[in-house]
């Protein structure tokens, strides 16, 4: 079974549901017009870089890496770390099935 993730904003509003792990971390990575690109890191690896368009700030890089052999699974691996990180002002990600448990425990 493939896990699905729900994308709340700070406030907990729902923004979607049902979203891969790739869809997940695009959405977070994006929030409030965000930019992003995962680059080669010399002597190996990969390294996520951000910027904000809206404020006109210049590319910067993250502390999200992955040492991953291929440029594929080192996309996967730094999706994971997006989405189970806090990221100041951007949007939050859950497990549908664990946002379905907190909605639950919320309504007992």
């Amino acid at each position: 079974m493939t896990t699905t993730y729900t994308v709340t904003d700070r406030s907990g509003n729902v923004i979607e549901r049902g979203l891969t792990l790739s869809h997940a971390a695009h959405e977070i990575l994006s929030t409030d017009g965000r930019e992003w690109d995962i680059r080669p890191i010399d002597g190996g690896g990969w390294c996520l870089w951000a910027r904000h368009q809206v404020a006109n700030r210049p590319w910067a890089e993250t502390t999200v890496w992955s040492f991953a052999a291929s440029p594929e699974a080192a996309e996967a691996d730094i999706f994971k770390q997006v989405i189970t990180a806090c990221w100041p002002g951007h949007y939050e990600a859950w497990t549908d099935a664990g946002y379905d448990r907190m909605l639950a425990e919320i309504d007992a």
